[in-house]
């Protein structure tokens, strides 16, 4: 995975990680993620380290959600979507979405980062 991430990922990209980056310990993440491209900013999921962890790790820490125009990114699903948005998210693995979500979890997209620009592929 590591290798796939850096084929996509250039050194300087901004990374939107949709949570549950590691069951590991926090030296091994942190010896991960310095090993790959780009600055991750991480949506915390279910199965992530607290908050303060992450940050030790050294991720840029959401909470809940991150906006960037239209796209919502969260770590699960959302259950309602605004009607002009549409819902970027993770945590329920090859599961099929509906309506105005897409999942981009790493069974979805062939175990690969997504850029921005092909968000809408995967709809």
């Amino acid at each position: 995975m590591m290798t796939n991430w850096n084929s996509v990922v250039k050194p300087g990209d901004i990374v939107i990680h949709l949570g549950d980056f590691a069951l590991t310990s926090l030296e091994h993440m942190k010896d991960i993620l310095r090993k790959l491209n780009g600055d991750v900013f991480i949506i915390l999921g279910n199965h992530d380290k607290s908050r303060m962890r992450m940050a030790e790790v050294g991720f840029i820490v959401v909470d809940g959600s991150l906006i960037i125009g239209n796209l919502i990114f969260t770590h699960r699903p959302m259950h309602i979507v605004p009607k002009e948005c549409v819902n970027i998210h993770g945590h329920i693995h090859e599961k099929e979405t509906s309506g105005n979500r897409i999942n981009l979890c790493v069974e979805k997209t062939d175990y690969k980062p997504v850029l921005l620009s092909d968000v809408r592929k995967y709809a």
